[in-house]
Order: C-alpha cells, then sequence, then structure tokens
C-alpha cells in the first residue's frame, strides 16, 4: 500500500530531500523523494507500495551532494542540510509502523533535540 507524509525540519517542511525505510537487518525497504515537505512512496523493490511492518527511517538532504564537483576541481563529501544523525537509520531515531491498507506518516526532524513523529 502507498505511504505518504509530511517531514518538517524545525516546524518548517522541508524543501527537498529522500525519505528511506529500511527492515531489521537495514536494507532500504522503500524510497520516496521529498518536495515541499510531501513524499508519497507508491513502490518498492518487489512490492506495490510499502509493505507492513515496522521500519527504521533515514532522512537526506543537501546543501551540496557527494561527488559534486566544487570550484577549486576536488570533489565534495558533500555538505548535509539536516545534522548528520537523520542520514543514517540506526542513529535518526526515526520508526515507521506501516498498516497493511497504507499509511500517512508525518515527521518531525529538529536541528537539536529528539526527533518526533507528527
Amino acid at each position: 500500500m502507498p505511504v505518504t507524509g509530511l517531514v518538517t525540519f524545525d516546524s518548517q517542511p522541508l524543501e527537498q530531500g529522500s525519505i528511506s525505510f529500511h527492515d531489521p537487518a537495514g536494507t532500504t525497504m522503500a524510497f520516496g523523494l521529498i518536495k515541499n515537505g510531501s513524499y508519497r512512496m507508491d513502490q518498492s523493490a518487489s512490492y506495490p507500495g510499502v509493505p507492513p511492518g515496522q521500519y527504521t527511517v533515514s532522512v537526506l538532504s543537501w546543501i551540496e551532494r557527494p561527488g559534486a564537483m566544487q570550484p577549486d576541481g576536488k570533489i565534495s563529501k558533500g555538505v548535509s542540510f539536516l545534522p548528520e544523525k537523520y542520514l543514517v537509520p540506526a542513529t535518526s531515531g526515526l520508526t515507521a509502523d506501516v498498516a497493511k491498507k497504507g499509511s500517512r506518516l508525518n515527521f518531525e526532524l529538529v536541528s537539536s533535540g529528539t526527533p518526533g513523529k507528527k
């Protein structure tokens, strides 16, 4: 089933980025693009929508993407718009519980303190 929702950072919609749901082994099970805070996941690798279950969540939003060519000719390691903890599911503090009939899951990311779900 599809999963939709809103991702905010310090109470403002996250302008752009991506969100991923990971199984207990750390495998990415579903991925969606974030635009103006909204995301939608309609298809995982082998399943229409997101399989029901519990996931850890990671969120990426780049000021400068890893691998980008810098003005001095060097390759960028990347500059994240978000705190590093959100880049890795094990440290993000974000979880998703996807229902059999789909879900609307909102995530509030913060520059400091503890992340949460709305």
